[in-house]
């Protein structure tokens, strides 16, 4: 019963509209919202759980030709090979920064990824495609995510009092955290790493609640509100990202 309670906290399906795929997500929220991945240009679409089918088709059909441009243009872009701008921005933790890719030609690096003043200089080898590069790039911010993350989740455990045996990085396009209380495991959205610190915190202590509280009901959030006070406005702030 508790898994299944856990269930309901998103319902995902997948659905087709005038020819486009797309990944539906029920959750406990207000508004609908529309999103198309800038990597992979795959659709997503949360709505309140009572939304009917009615308003997600009429949400696609105006947004129809947004959709299509926006995929066409990633699909060019994936295929074209390397598109880096030099001024591109990025963030660890919440800071910016300017990435500088590095060409190199042969098998080994020119160097390791470092930092020069405001300015990641990222090596990659020359003709690499946009898509080796968001993965090379997604290798260097998971080590860094991963040297972190024992300081962050040592401090929710000792503010919660609650501890997981395992957590675990993904790439998540619609979940910042999941747990599994019956496993004790965690997984923790790999773009976290990006923002700063006080939201990857937000996560944890939300995650861990859910060991004994499975549930989103007012016991869930009065149980989160204790160790985080501040939780609706980071909640929302995650949520417009």
């Amino acid at each position: 019963m508790q898994a299944e309670k856990a269930h309901r906290a998103i319902q995902t399906t997948q659905q087709e509209i005038d020819g486009i795929p797309l990944r539906i997500q029920r959750k406990a929220i207000r508004n609908m919202y529309l999103r198309v991945d800038s990597e992979t240009g795959d659709v997503t679409i949360t709505t309140p759980f009572k939304c009917p089918d009615s308003e997600i088709e009429n949400l696609v059909h105006n947004h129809l030709d947004w959709i299509r441009k926006n995929q066409a243009r990633i699909r060019e872009k994936n295929a074209s090979g390397p598109s880096f701008r030099k001024d591109e921005q990025t963030a660890l933790w919440g800071k910016p920064f300017t990435l500088e890719p590095v060409f190199y030609t042969g098998r080994k690096p020119a160097g390791p990824v470092f930092f020069d003043g405001d300015t990641l200089r990222l090596p990659l080898p020359k003709g690499v495609t946009s898509q080796e590069k968001v993965k090379r790039l997604n290798a260097w911010y998971r080590s860094r995510f991963l040297e972190a993350l024992p300081g962050f989740t040592n401090r929710a455990e000792a503010r919660t009092g609650l501890k997981a045996d395992t957590y675990l990085l993904r790439s998540m396009t619609s979940r910042w955290g999941t747990c599994n209380p019956h496993e004790k495991k965690i997984l923790l959205n790999l773009k976290l790493v990006k923002y700063p610190p006080q939201y990857l915190e937000y996560v944890l202590i939300h995650e861990l609640t859910h060991l004994t509280i499975p549930h989103h009901g007012p016991d869930f959030w009065k149980a989160v509100a204790i160790h985080c006070p501040d939780w609706q406005t980071i909640r929302r702030q995650l949520n417009d990202l």
